[in-house]
């Protein structure tokens, strides 16, 4: 099977380059690139999705493993779907710190939120949100599972 280091030397071989070369692509010394090709040392896992992004490869594939080569690219919907549930996410968790607060900060924050959503009503800028997205932010809300994720976070 192959190894890191053979990859990394097997990658930079096929599109013409030198240890330096590579080195600079990538922003480390020749000495680093030469022992990651050794097998002495491993680069950081940030340097590892750089490498990978430079020879257009995946994480397994440049591991050593006998996967397909081809760096494998999120769709555009699939990037919008993930952002959409990390906004859920962030959404969910500040309802329920919401309602853990005494009911004098929550008046604190509905009165906050209000005054945002008249501010931004005035300037044409609110958002469309659709009752289909309410209403699986509303089934997280109430699903007692997902509370006991959230409480890990505090």
């Amino acid at each position: 099977m192959p190894t890191l280091g053979k990859r990394i030397k097997e990658l930079r071989r096929e599109k013409g380059l030198l240890q330096d070369d590579l080195a600079r692509e990538i922003g480390v010394s020749k000495g680093t690139v030469s022992v990651w090709e050794r097998d002495a040392r491993k680069p950081e896992y940030d340097t590892l999705q750089q490498l990978c992004e430079y020879f257009q490869v995946n994480l397994g594939y440049l591991l050593g493993e006998d996967v397909d080569r081809a760096l494998i690219q999120p769709s555009d919907d699939d990037l919008a779907r993930w952002e959409k549930e990390d906004d859920q996410q962030i959404l969910v968790g500040f309802v329920r710190r919401f309602l853990k607060l005494s009911p004098d900060m929550q008046d604190v924050v509905k009165q906050t939120l209000l005054a945002a959503y008249k501010f931004d009503k005035r300037r044409g800028a609110l958002q469309n949100v659709g009752d289909e997205e309410i209403g699986e932010i509303a089934e997280k809300i109430s699903d007692s599972e997902y509370w006991k994720t959230l409480d890990q976070d505090e």
